[in-house]
């Protein structure tokens, strides 16, 4: 998967079920089916996001497909 533009926290569906928020910051959280984000206070309305970790709140850079999903190398 192609690294998002700077200053962005990539949203993608994952494998399983799964919802897959990653700030720039190095936050990472999954959640699976209709969980609660413990990590960021996502708007999906105005394709923005809070991570609560750096306390910053970026644009959201979508991956809509979800036969693609974050891969560690």
């Amino acid at each position: 998967m192609d690294a998002s533009p700077p200053g962005s926290i990539l949203y993608s569906p994952g494998p399983h079920d799964t919802d897959i928020l990653l700030c720039e910051c190095g936050n990472l959280e999954v959640i699976r089916g209709d969980a609660t984000w413990q990590r960021f206070q996502p708007d999906f309305e105005r394709d923005a996001c809070h991570c609560l970790d750096c306390d910053t709140t970026l644009p959201l850079s979508r991956n809509d497909d979800p036969r693609l999903h974050f891969r560690h190398p």
